[in-house]
């Protein structure tokens, strides 16, 4: 099977700030949970898993309660891509919620494109209200990664990095498909509504998942049928039946 090829002829780009696995990505504030994890777990290896201590609101049976093994959280953090911003990116605001100044610190004619801009709000947000304490222009960052001729099966949702530290911008929600548009950006919601910022080079921007073209099967609302709810408990069994860790 054809591999998904991510391009840019940037040479700098491409061996410093390449698009990396999500997995890479590091979220500090994980280490507290996982640490809470491995005390819990210590635990449970040095008594009876049965007694009545195991039994609080710390455990389900034998099951730890901890947002480090939430399998929603960790299957998104393994899953797709991450573009990394290559370049710092300076932001100012001056507090009005429509303006927007973007800098970089090289002429744009360097890299042959503009690396950044702004959609002002008659792009989009004079007619779609921004998200709450969201300057209304859009940032658009274009570190020139395309999307290589392999798959024809594939289109990308393209979406925020969510559970991390970064508050100052949400990137922009869409879906990516490579026989319409190869080119691959991070357009930003920006929340700082006065001053100035910095996005640094290797910052984490945007969350790139691939799906499969045209898989949006049929659905229905229903009351469980027998098969439904076999597989409830089965489902169920599977997270019960070993011990924790």
């Amino acid at each position: 099977m054809a591999k998904i090829r991510f391009t840019n002829s940037i040479a700098g780009i491409l061996e410093e700030y390449p698009i990396v696995s999500a997995s890479k990505i590091p979220r500090k504030w994980m280490s507290e949970p996982n640490k809470k994890y491995k005390e819990k777990l210590n635990e449970l290896k040095a008594n009876c898993p049965f007694s009545p201590q195991f039994y609080t609101s710390n455990y389900i049976g034998t099951f730890i309660k901890n947002i480090s093994r939430c399998p929603g959280l960790n299957n998104l953090f393994h899953t797709g891509y991450i573009l990394v911003c290559p370049f710092d990116v300076r932001i100012n605001t001056n507090g009005d919620g429509k303006t927007i100044n973007v800098n970089v610190p090289f002429s744009h004619s360097q890299l042959g494109f503009a690396p950044c801009a702004v959609h002002n709000p008659e792009v989009l947000h004079e007619y779609c209200p921004p998200p709450h304490n969201t300057n209304e222009s859009i940032i658009k960052i274009d570190a020139g990664w395309q999307v290589g001729k392999s798959r024809k099966d594939v289109v990308f949702l393209v979406t925020n990095l969510h559970y991390t530290e970064e508050r100052r911008f949400t990137s922009v929600t869409g879906i990516l498909d490579p026989l319409e548009s190869t080119k691959v950006i991070s357009q930003l919601y920006w929340h700082v509504n006065e001053g100035t910022e910095i996005i640094k080079a290797g910052t984490p921007l945007t969350h790139i998942i691939p799906m499969k073209r045209g898989f949006n099967p049929d659905w229905e609302c229903d009351e469980p049928n027998q098969k439904d709810m076999h597989l409830q408990r089965t489902s169920y069994f599977r997270s019960i039946n070993t011990f924790a860790g």
